[in-house]
């Protein structure tokens, strides 16, 4: 049963057309969607285990700690850079 189900979210977890980046606690990527690796130019093995902040533009480094903390403590859904 299990195993179904993980292939059937692995099969909508690339079918969807907006990219996807899961990170852990530490900001460090775990899994990625092919729409996220065609977004950003990387592969997949490039971004697995990176640090999120090599998507992040260097000017906004500083403050992406507090609105990564935010978003963990509120965890609404929204894209990303919005608001």
């Amino acid at each position: 049963m299990f195993q179904n189900s993980d292939r059937i979210f692995n099969v909508l977890f690339e079918a969807v057309s907006e990219g996807v980046i899961v990170v852990d606690k530490n900001q460090k990527i775990v899994a990625t969607n092919k729409s996220s690796e065609s977004m950003f130019g990387y592969t997949k093995e490039e971004l697995l285990n990176a640090d999120l902040n090599i998507l992040i533009p260097k000017t906004y480094h500083a403050n992406h700690g507090a609105h990564f903390d935010g978003f963990m403590k509120n965890k609404e859904s929204r894209k990303m850079g919005a608001r």
